[in-house]
């Protein structure tokens, strides 16, 4: 199995894997015009025949998706545009996916949060079933 996922603050992949950043941009942060640089990395089935990560970046890649969005993924999104107009946060569709996705993880936790800025974020802290906790933040898309 295999999905892709974008990584924020790269240009591109050397053929081993590492990172390409660009000229005095850090990864994870936006170029100086504010446009943020990324690239598509293919994420698949691990060697030992795990696919949390590919689970992991779906998921990651759903909270991004606007409600109706992808045609494959229609029933999966965020209706951010809805909520930034009425100012209800859209917390039921976010646990909806969490349901959705706790069957491929040990432990699912999905927060609505602010980051340094104050800018709205998800918290997603997933426990693999070889016992790796990955916690990351997914901008809301508005």
């Amino acid at each position: 199995m295999r999905t892709y996922g974008r990584i924020w603050g790269v240009t591109g992949f050397e053929p081993d894997g590492t990172p390409i950043l660009p000229t005095g941009v850090p990864a994870g942060q936006q170029t100086p015009v504010g446009v943020p640089i990324g690239a598509w990395q293919e994420v698949q089935t691990g060697a030992d025949g795990s696919n949390d990560m590919v689970y992991f970046v779906t998921l990651c890649q759903c909270l991004l998706l606007e409600l109706n969005e992808d045609p494959s993924f229609a029933n999966y999104g965020v209706p951010v545009t809805q909520a930034v107009q009425t100012g209800v946060p859209p917390d039921i569709y976010v646990s909806a996916m969490q349901l959705a996705f706790a069957q491929y993880f040990v432990s699912l936790t999905l927060v609505r949060a602010q980051d340094a800025n104050g800018n709205p974020v998800y918290n997603i802290s997933a426990l693999f079933h070889n016992g790796v906790q990955i916690d990351a933040s997914v901008p809301v898309p508005f």
